[in-house]
């Protein structure tokens, strides 16, 4: 039996061999053709080290077929309007405009403006990886034929995209496209869901599969209201010991989808509310929400009667759970208020609105008043007339100053003879 049991081991053995050093050659043919230097995989470094590693690769071998594919969008022009644009940052989505660049080991790459903006991000989005620090030679020596180049298709083009962009406008489109892969809403709160899919198909996938358009009522357009029902008339689920966190909301806005989130803490006992964006990113900051919530007896035009209420930003989709309550962007509501605002099996109403940020007084202020400068040019032409008065009239005093000092000392040396 061990000569029986050892002899698939070697063959095992000798086939990873065999396979490493065809990935070699491939390599070292990647070498020759000039466009990487591949080596091992750059392990992670301290934020402060981190300029000064030595240029490398990490090992993209899951990715083979995309970096010969890569290599063909190098070498020959025309197969560059067949190839999606894989240079762009996971987290905003955009093309770094130059290196270098990090990501995690399966070179996806967070730019350097969103690890900045975010303060360190965690985890990579797509794959979970959470060693973000490694340098991406092999993405940053396909850079500049990147922002160079010329219409390419859209980097969602495997969603259904069809659209063929130049540098850019991938860019924008990138961020806004119909068909970028978003993850199920749920999946914020729970993992029983994986499904991500074209944002397009986001809204019929909530519906289908979870039916997060049930129980919530629109009043006009970007306002819903709800209720959330009880355990019963005796029981309530504010009694629990444990931690609930309940369906998403659906909540649209023209083209717009926009999710609410509620759930309870039961070692600080409060409930938390937030509105959840899941447009472009670059979007976010052009929404605001208002979330109120009242006793379960309230009626649906009755929001101004509701005892707790949120106005500020939108959290956008990318940003992570723990984040969005640490930026403050929920509503907290003490068990004890609902619990005084329960009616049968009715624990309360919410209401939840999103609107567009008005820019209108931003612009008036920016516009520019020509009679305003006219006045700020008199001021300045006035103040400029009075300081040459004065200094004509210091001059002339000093000349005056002058001469009688000097006919002072003329009778001095006089007296003195």
């Amino acid at each position: 039996m061990g000569e029986s049991t050892s002899e698939p081991l070697l063959e095992v053995v000798a086939r990873e061999r065999d396979r490493e050093v065809r990935r070699e050659e491939v390599l070292e043919g990647m070498v020759r053709k000039g466009v990487a230097r591949l080596g091992p995989r750059t392990p992670p470094y301290p934020p402060e080290e981190q300029e000064q590693v030595p240029p490398s690769l990490p090992q993209i071998l899951d990715m083979q077929e995309g970096a010969t594919s890569s290599l063909a969008v190098v070498d020959n022009p025309d197969t560059s309007l067949g190839s999606p644009s894989f240079l762009h940052c996971v987290l905003c989505t955009a093309t770094p405009p130059g290196p270098p660049l990090y990501g995690c080991s399966s070179g996806h790459i967070v730019c350097a403006a969103c690890r900045r903006a975010h303060g360190g991000v965690e985890q990579c989005p797509d794959c979970g990886d959470t060693e973000l620090d490694y340098r991406l030679v092999v993405a940053e020596s396909l850079l500049p034929t990147e922002l160079k180049g010329g219409p390419r298709a859209c980097p969602h083009k495997e969603g259904g995209c069809n659209a063929l962009l130049g540098p850019g406008q991938r860019t924008r489109h990138a961020a806004s496209c119909l068909f970028r892969p978003v993850r199920c809403p749920k999946a914020m709160f729970s993992s029983s869901c994986v499904y991500k899919g074209p944002y397009c198909t986001i809204q019929g996938h909530g519906r289908s599969a979870h039916g997060l358009h049930k129980g919530v009522t629109d009043i006009q357009l970007g306002l819903i209201t709800s209720k959330m029902f009880d355990k019963g008339v005796s029981e309530s689920c504010c009694d629990d010991t444990e931690s609930a966190k309940y369906q998403p909301l659906e909540l649209v806005h023209g083209d717009r989808m926009f999710y609410c989130y509620f759930e309870r803490v039961a070692e600080r006992r409060l409930w938390l509310f937030f509105v959840r964006n899941y447009g472009p990113e670059e979007s976010g900051s052009e929404w605001s929400t208002t979330i109120w919530v009242g006793g379960a007896g309230l009626a649906r035009g009755d929001r101004h009667l509701a005892s707790h209420v949120y106005r500020g930003k939108v959290a956008p989709y990318k940003m992570r759970h723990q984040e969005i309550i640490k930026r403050g962007l929920v509503l907290a509501v003490p068990d004890e208020v609902l619990r005084a605002g329960k009616a049968a099996t009715v624990l309360f109403r919410m209401w939840v609105e999103v609107a567009k940020v008005k820019k209108e007084k931003k612009d008036k202020e920016e516009r520019p008043n020509p009679e305003a400068k006219r006045r700020r040019l008199k001021v300045k032409e006035v103040a400029e007339i009075n300081r040459s008065e004065d200094l004509e009239v210091t001059v002339e005093v000093a000349e005056e100053v002058a001469e009688e000092r000097a006919v002072v000392e003329e009778g001095a040396v006089a007296e003195k003879w």
